[in-house]
């Protein structure tokens, strides 16, 4: 199938002219005598675009001093396509059947009595590559900046390497992530340790008990004497001659019962400091785990890290180059 005719009324610099076609190559050269580029070459492209594409609006193609502008194809199959074009109206006439306003895409109609294919490219339809202008992108002028993307992305192969580079950015800002937070882990618990001034409140209480120690030593020679005086009453009870010494053992067992008091209070202190000894060890040795843990795990990071930018080379996306 070709284009038989074409007619353009009101189109730029023609006022109403038809250009006949011929099947197999056309070609539009000026008569003798005339500058090539005041005959309208591009204009009849631009016009063919006009209709079939439905590219172009009322103030780019319309005639100077016109208000409507209007395009009619014929193509050897017989169908016959027009396009009128004025400030409120779009409106396609294809085979006598009317469309006004159809927005920008190409008609469905117009596409398939006309032969407009889609191009394949991979699972995906980009269509209507046929047409040019000198002023336009040398092809895929039926699509738009993202479909003109899209498209020669999917010649390239660009479309199934970017997904994986996607996928491979996002786990390398998550490792660096994890890195940071694993630094500032490992930097905040290194201060917390160099600010854990209650190691040395710790030594002064093991020395508290090393005299509490002591004291027991001292405990245990008041017990004897204890033993001592219960004797000593024994033998008072049956002497009146040795009442004084009786009422000395009784001031003797009140001191001792006080200084079993200060033995109690001493021992529940000493339980005390060893139960915080205790304590700031099981601390020190879970603060230690961690810090070996978020060491190794770093470690770990560092060498994935290291294997995504062995995997490099030059990113045709940014430039960005790793080495």
């Amino acid at each position: 199938m070709h284009i038989k005719s074409l007619r353009l009324h009101n189109f730029l610099l023609y006022k109403d002219q038809t250009v006949n076609f011929n099947d197999g190559l056309n070609i539009i050269c000026p008569d003798s005598g005339q500058y090539p580029h005041h005959i309208g070459k591009s204009t009849i492209v631009r016009a063919i675009q006009f209709i079939l594409m439905n590219d172009g609006t009322l103030e780019n193609v319309v005639r100077h001093g016109e208000s409507q502008v209007q395009v009619d194809i014929e193509m050897s199959s017989g169908t016959v396509v027009s396009r009128i074009r004025d400030k409120n109206t779009n409106r396609f006439i294809v085979n006598g059947k009317t469309i006004d306003n159809p927005g920008r895409t190409i008609l469905d109609e117009i596409a398939e009595t006309c032969k407009i294919l889609p191009v394949s490219i991979g699972a995906n339809d980009l269509e209507n590559i046929q047409f040019s202008n000198p002023y336009g992108a040398k092809f895929m002028v039926g699509l738009t900046g993202p479909g003109r993307h899209a498209f020669v992305s999917a010649m390239g192969g660009a479309d199934r390497i970017r997904p994986a580079w996607n996928d491979a950015k996002k786990d390398g800002n998550a490792l660096k992530k994890s890195i940071e937070d694993g630094q500032k882990e490992v930097a905040d618990l290194t201060s917390k340790i160099q600010e854990m001034d209650w190691v040395q409140d710790a030594q002064d209480k093991l020395a508290k008990i090393h005299g509490l120690s002591i004291k027991i030593d001292d405990i245990q020679s008041v017990m004897n004497e204890i033993k001592t005086l219960n004797e000593i009453v024994k033998e008072a009870r049956g002497a009146d001659n040795r009442r004084m010494s009786i009422q000395r053992a009784r001031e003797k067992l009140a001191n001792t019962r006080i200084e079993f008091e200060e033995v109690y209070r001493i021992l529940v202190e000493l339980r005390k400091l060893v139960d915080e000894v205790e304590s700031y060890s099981a601390s020190i040795t879970k603060s230690r785990a961690k810090i070996f843990e978020l060491s190794a795990t770093i470690v770990e990071k560092k060498e994935e890290l290291r294997s995504y930018i062995r995997q490099g080379g030059e990113c045709e996306f940014c430039g960005t180059v790793f080495d």
